[in-house]
């Protein structure tokens, strides 16, 4: 097994060893409202000091990018395995590991875990499901109610939760060029860089004084989280539930505009929902 970069409790190092065993059904607890208290105060001094826009380091060096796990720990298990062994050196989850699985409190705490342990080697990106109203809808609020079923450890669990989600970035740049983030292109935004205008946690963005500057940032937050690039859509943006739909060709413009090369502007930002292109690793 890969050595950790940074020391942790025994029990995350447990979940880091056998993610598939420590959950044998779903909804058995795992974690006690302590064990989560602690993993929130690491992820505190790891994500609160990451931009909402990381510029990766030389280290990132043969990146996977990992979209929608959705609960799936035996998935994520798979991609740790790979990164364990070698198979690639870098990790780049792109959101969403919660709702529509039966195992999302494990598997946000693995991909968690994996970036405790190797903060230099694996980021963790906000998607459009690490949002406590979606987890009424998909699953993730009813796990945990079962699993946690009196309303104090329930509520206690909920804050935790949210206090997570609110501190994990959402765009990177790899040190070749490409530019990753859940979703698609907000519509308006020059530049993703503008993205570090939002404060974090992400709740502070409500203190912004400026009205304008806050509809125009609430916006960008939220559009790279839910919009979707669709290769058959004409024209450049139509409405979607949730954000927006993004064109081909509007696509292609935004990425020329970038003030970097873009290795392959014809197989970049498919969609999320579409698969991986082949120069997935950057």
């Amino acid at each position: 097994m890969r050595d950790f970069d940074r020391a942790l409790p025994g029990f995350l190092a447990d979940v880091l060893s056998r993610p598939t065993e420590i959950q044998k059904t779903p909804w058995q607890p795992v974690f006690t409202i302590s064990q989560l208290s602690e993993i929130i105060k690491l992820a505190s001094d790891v994500f609160l000091k990451q931009p909402n826009y990381i510029a990766l380091s030389e280290k990132f060096s043969d990146i996977a990018f990992v979209g929608d796990t959705h609960g799936d720990v035996v998935t994520t298990s798979r991609i740790l395995k790979g990164f364990l062994e070698g198979k690639v050196e870098s990790i780049v989850f792109l959101g969403d590991y919660v709702d529509r699985g039966t195992r999302s409190l494990v598997n946000i705490v693995l991909v968690t875990a994996m970036a405790l342990a190797w903060p230099d080697n694996v980021i963790v990106l906000r998607g459009n499901h690490e949002d406590w109203e979606v987890n009424a809808g998909f699953g993730f609020q009813v796990e945990l109610a079962r699993t946690y079923p009196s309303d104090e450890d329930f509520d206690r669990v909920q804050a935790l939760v949210d206090r997570l989600y609110n501190m994990l970035s959402i765009a990177v740049l790899s040190p070749r060029g490409s530019i990753g983030f859940h979703a698609g292109i907000p519509k308006g935004m020059a530049s993703v860089a503008e993205l570090n205008k939002v404060p974090k946690p992400h709740t502070s963005i409500t203190m912004i004084q400026d009205a304008t500057e806050l509809k125009k940032l609430y916006s960008f937050f939220m559009q790279v989280r839910w919009n979707d690039p669709r290769e058959e859509q004409q024209g450049d943006f139509i409405l979607r539930s949730g954000g927006l739909i993004s064109g081909r060709s509007m696509r292609v413009r935004w990425i020329r505009s970038w003030p970097i090369a873009a290795p392959d502007v014809s197989s970049a930002l498919t969609s999320r929902r579409g698969g991986i292109p082949k120069n997935v690793r950057r």
